[in-house]
């Protein structure tokens, strides 16, 4: 697939995933003030500044920060809602409500769309943080950079 369309349906993605924290937020912590509220604020806040972040840079490390928190906000959505639900601070497991799924399955394009940019950066040697070596600039005395 064409790299620029991918970036646009990861921002796609991103947005509305943010879209629909930014209102459950707003319910959980006005409507019904509970522990998830500040949670899926600080979702909200955070998942389109580190989408930004990992398409700017285009780094691994970027793209993994961006898969792992997605993959932990899934995880903890499922822990919420089975008997361990107090794991993560609910009295008692929560429903499924269709938000939560539209979520999910936006949540679950992100971490695809991250996934392929990390396997893609590796396999066009891109998106890797240059090491020391590879920014030592030679010194005067050994200018083809070879070491003496």
């Amino acid at each position: 697939m064409d790299r620029k369309f991918l970036i646009g349906l990861f921002f796609g993605l991103v947005i509305a995933t943010t879209a629909i924290y930014a209102w459950e937020a707003k319910s959980h912590i006005i409507d019904n003030p509970n522990i998830e509220g500040p949670f899926f604020l600080i979702i909200a806040i955070l998942h389109v500044p580190v989408g930004y972040w990992a398409v700017k840079n285009n780094s691994n490390l970027a793209w993994a920060i961006m898969l792992i928190g997605t993959i932990a906000i899934i995880v903890i959505f499922g822990i919420s809602r089975s008997d361990a639900a107090f794991l993560v601070g609910r009295d008692k497991p929560g429903g499924f409500g269709s938000l939560s799924v539209i979520s999910k399955v936006l949540q679950a394009g992100i971490v695809a769309i991250s996934g392929w940019a990390i396997m893609d950066n590796r396999k066009n040697g891109a998106g890797n943080t240059p090491s020391i070596v590879q920014t030592q600039k030679p010194s005067p005395a050994n200018q083809d950079g070879r070491k003496s």
